[in-house]
Parts: C-alpha cells; structure tokens; sequence
C-alpha cells in the first residue's frame, strides 16, 4: 500500500483493527499528518463497528438517514478512508486510511482491503488469526523494493 500511495503522490497512515476493533497494526508513512494516525486508527475501527466501508457510512449518516446521529459518537469516523476486511464472509478486521481526501482514501482503503487468502484453513477466532502475516501483506505488499525502515509496521 505504501508504493501505490507514493505512486499517488500520497503520505498516508494505514491501520488495521482486528474483529473487536482493536488496532492491531499502523503504519505511518514518512511526512504524513500527524493527525492522520488516530483518524486511520478510527477508520478501522469504525469500518469495524459498523460492518461497512465509512464512505457508505457517511452518506447514512446525513439528516433523515438511516444513521443519523451516528457522527456525534466519540470513535465513529463518517468519511471515506475505512473497509471492513472479510474472509471467507466472516469479518476479520478492518483497514484505515488517512493522509488524502476522502475519496483518496476510500479509493486506497479499497485496493488495500482487496479480498485476498489471508488464512488458509485457520478456524476464525481472535486468537487463531495471524495479524502479523495479514499486516504485512496489507502494508508491505508491493513494497518489496522499499529500504527496510520505509516498509515496516508497528504493533
């Protein structure tokens, strides 16, 4: 995710929330908005919370919508930038991103949360999922070539 970022002229935060909501993984990009780590975190977790990319969210949200009122709760995030991450039809977490727009971000959150074989044959439970594999493969992917201290993630 970061190389398409760069490609993209973009400095972004990527985080990634397990099943609960719980960040489990953020990557913060040289020269991104120091406020874009806690909004990428609540993308997550809101992506999480509701089940639902923020973008659709955010159009829910709105006077007479489903889920107005929404807005005002302390970590829900109503703009582009979160995707739930599935597996299998079973929700296994979600991913943030922060440091564009709000379409930037939806746009990035949506090729990175990109359905791919996660686990293979592992039963679906908090503990049995291997966060550090998924978060490489959502934060490093493509950026193989990247100096080692451009492609790493914290936990």
């Amino acid at each position: 995710m970061e190389r398409k970022a760069l490609s993209e002229g973009k400095q972004a935060v990527i985080a990634v929330a397990n099943a609960q909501g719980n960040p489990v993984a953020v990557h913060v990009m040289d020269g991104a908005f120091l406020v874009s780590y806690e909004v990428a975190v609540r993308k997550a977790y809101t992506a999480v919370a509701v089940k639902m990319p923020t973008a659709e969210l955010a159009r829910l949200v709105q006077p007479g919508g489903t889920f107005y009122g929404l807005q005002n709760l302390d970590r829900i995030v109503t703009f582009g930038g979160g995707v739930p991450l599935y597996e299998n039809g079973v929700l296994i977490g979600g991913l943030g991103v922060s440091g564009g727009t709000s379409e930037e971000d939806h746009a990035l959150a949506v090729w990175g949360g990109k359905p791919r074989t996660y686990l293979k044959a592992a039963p679906h439970n908090a503990r049995s999922i291997p966060w550090r594999r998924i978060c490489a493969t959502i934060v490093v992917r493509h950026c193989r070539s990247l100096p080692p201290a451009h492609a790493g993630f914290y936990i």
